[in-house]
């Protein structure tokens, strides 16, 4: 499983760092990227699918599939746990 936390960087999150914490207190690895660094296109298509609050959090599963989700979602954090 793969998993990379988007994060805003030009101003103070407070849901990313609410992320990346609970992710480290389960002991799951991720990747912290900047929002601000990726293409005009990635943050469209993101905007498009409703995805307008940081971070964006996504999971790639062995399998094949994926999630995306926006904001501090403890809740994908316990599903993560549980797999």
């Amino acid at each position: 499983m793969k998993i990379t936390v988007y994060e805003r960087t030009t101003s103070y999150c407070g849901q990313c760092v609410a992320m990346k914490r609970s992710l480290d207190s389960k002991g799951l690895d991720y990747e912290a990227k900047t929002i601000e660094d990726q293409p005009d296109w990635w943050i469209e298509e993101n905007k498009a699918e409703g995805r307008m609050m940081a971070p964006l959090t996504v999971v790639e599963y062995p399998s094949g599939g994926s999630v995306t989700v926006s904001g501090f979602r403890p809740d994908l954090v316990e599903s993560l746990e549980a797999k």
